[in-house]
């Protein structure tokens, strides 16, 4: 048996507090099931441009959101995600919503070894890239989402523009409160700045029946910027990248898009 990684044990952790926390602190999470499936088809429009019948892997599906959302639109599409707590999520949203949908727990590199040759399309948004902080772990990542394309298969990675604190060393952080009949939860999202990585630390205490405890996980994320997410998909195989720059309306950039393309093999 593997031993968990730290993303795992984090993703894990907050997978069954994840629509309480993140309500509280996003307006996509405060949303309901049915409304934020609404949103993400309108938000990620791209599946417009997929050739009919095109197979689908949403390799960082989480809670199945994208993947259910673009089930309800006919695409033949399934899910993937190092986390098994937050794929017990996607499979009961799956089923609150009717919805037939396969998901799969594996990592990035150890993608070959559940599927073949088989996908049109491999998403990897959401910049869930970042989670992976060893340079030859990353490309090994990349390396697994193209070995599972067809030939003229389509790989498609969303990363953010890096979020640094004004000062290295310094944390930053948020706070949460829930108080539900005879459950009190607080929790404090603690992260500061270290070189090329961001440390995430989540401290979550509970009072239950008069008793607290504390739990913490930590999450480590890689700060990688648009030149790196490109030549991270060059050395992974793919000849082909085309690169795309989203940027806020006063100009500064808000996140790229690296889609990297199969060749089709020539007689």
């Amino acid at each position: 048996m593997k031993t968990q990684n730290q993303t795992q044990i984090f993703y894990d952790f907050l997978a069954p507090r994840y629509d309480d926390y993140m309500g509280a602190l996003s307006a996509m999470g405060a949303l309901l099931l049915e409304e934020q499936v609404e949103q993400q088809k309108r938000t990620d429009s791209f599946w417009k441009d997929l050739p009919p019948k095109a197979r689908i892997l949403d390799c960082a599906c989480g809670r199945g959101i994208l993947v259910l959302a673009w089930k309800q639109l006919g695409l033949d599409i399934q899910g993937s995600d190092l986390s098994e707590g937050m794929l017990s999520v996607a499979r009961s949203n799956a089923q609150k919503l009717g919805i037939d949908a396969k998901f799969t727990q594996t990592a990035w590199e150890d993608l070959p070894q559940y599927f073949k040759e088989e996908f049109d399309f491999v998403l990897c948004l959401d910049n869930s890239l970042i989670s992976v902080t060893d340079d030859d772990a990353l490309v090994r990542s990349v390396i697994g989402m193209r070995k599972v394309l067809k030939p003229g298969g389509i790989c498609r990675i969303g990363l953010s523009a890096p979020i640094r604190l004004k000062e290295p060393g310094i944390p930053g952080g948020k706070f949460y409160l829930s108080v539900k009949e005879n459950r009190k939860e607080v929790a404090f999202e603690i992260w500061e700045s270290r070189e090329d990585v961001r440390i995430q630390d989540l401290l979550w205490l509970t009072q239950e029946d008069g008793q607290w405890t504390l739990d913490t996980v930590r999450e480590t994320l890689k700060m990688l910027t648009g030149d790196d997410l490109k030549k991270i998909m060059q050395e992974a195989g793919f000849p082909e990248v085309e690169f795309k720059e989203i940027r806020y309306p006063e100009g500064h950039v808000r996140a790229w898009v690296g889609i990297g393309r199969i060749p089709i093999a020539q007689d």
